[in-house]
């Protein structure tokens, strides 16, 4: 009988934190709209930061976190006018002081890291005043004290679930232009290298390069829910094939690259729980991808492609657009200045 009992409690607790998800998906969903919706009338924005601040309070810990990593990839188009500051920025502050408040207790290593925080901190403002930029900067440190904590499976899959979503849909509305204002909030930036009229996706992140690595973590996400098992493999190619054609889209070599991050970590997770089927299958139509965008039968693959095939032969440079040089003048910068390497310049 006890044992009867308490599976029937187990049971009814399930079904209450099933529906309770349902109904905070779908309350995140109307407040994504209503961002959408900011851009042709900045009353829409208001509401939608209102809704937002209300289910900080109102949702579970889970859902309130899911809210945020939902919306990061809307921040660029969360305002009241395409000059204006993100509301998410506010947000994000509310939450974390929130969530501060609700944990009271503070662990010793969390006050060694403020005092060490504060210390950088002083530094920044004796160098350059920029109060905004410092506040934004502390609220990111202890973002990441509030959301580090020990979360179920169940939880964790919500959450990363979100955030792919989040990137996902987001570059849907992109792509599909789905407001007529969305060019006033997100720039966009044309390929070089000749290539006249080309414009380089970007989400509604603005730069490709920083659009690019939001999406290789979707995809890296997409790849560990799979491995254990917590979402099936039609579902899974389904986000991935959408994540990685938006991936391609930028035009980036770093973003070609590092697509091979999931690739291998897919073919790893399917050769450990032997899916040698499924292994072939994936490796196979891979491979006729590749046959395909050497041939230059692919668009978007082919102008990678030659753009690796311009950087033949003038060094690592020049295959890194330029930034392996910036790196190295950077290092050789910072080795020879010890103060700005610990502390920096200053935020502004």
């Amino acid at each position: 009988m006890i044992s009867m009992s308490s599976e029937k409690i187990d049971n009814l607790q399930y079904k209450q934190k099933r529906q309770e998800c349902i109904v905070e998906s779908v309350l995140i969903g109307v407040i994504a709209a209503l961002v959408i919706a900011g851009t042709m009338h900045k009353l829409f924005a208001y509401i939608a930061l209102l809704c937002s601040l209300l289910s900080i309070f109102i949702f579970s810990e889970e859902g309130a976190l899911s809210l945020i990593v939902f919306l990061m990839p809307f921040a660029t188009i969360f305002k009241s006018n395409p000059t204006g500051q993100s509301f998410f920025t506010y947000l994000l502050l509310i939450y974390v002081l929130y969530n501060l408040f609700k944990k009271r207790q503070l662990r010793m290593d969390f006050i060694v890291g403020v005092l060490i925080l504060c210390t950088f901190l002083i530094v920044q403002m004796i160098l350059s005043i920029d109060l905004f930029r410092l506040i934004k900067f502390i609220v990111n440190i202890l973002f990441l004290y509030v959301v580090v904590d020990q979360h179920t499976e169940d939880d964790n899959k919500r959450i990363y679930l979100s955030y792919i979503w989040g990137v996902l849909i987001s570059s849907i509305i992109m792509a599909f232009n789905i407001t007529p204002n969305l060019s006033e909030y997100v720039g966009s930036k044309l390929l070089g290298y000749g290539y006249t009229g080309v414009n380089r996706f970007a989400g509604l992140y603005g730069d490709p390069n920083y659009y690019s690595v939001n999406v290789i973590i979707s995809l890296c996400l997409v790849v560990i829910l799979n491995h254990k098992k917590q979402i099936g493999n039609i579902f899974s190619i389904c986000l991935a094939g959408g994540l990685a054609y938006f991936a391609i889209m930028t035009y980036s070599k770093s973003a070609f690259l590092m697509l091979f991050l999931p690739l291998c970590m897919l073919f790893y997770s399917k050769i450990k729980r032997k899916k040698y089927l499924i292994f072939s299958v994936l490796f196979t139509t891979g491979l006729i991808l590749l046959v395909n965008m050497f041939a230059g039968k692919i668009g978007a693959l082919d102008i990678i492609f030659v753009r690796f095939s311009e950087s033949e032969g003038e060094g690592i440079s020049s295959l890194t657009t330029g930034r392996f040089s910036l790196w190295v003048n950077y290092m050789e910068y910072l080795l020879n200045n010890p103060f700005t390497l610990l502390f920096g310049t200053g935020f502004s």
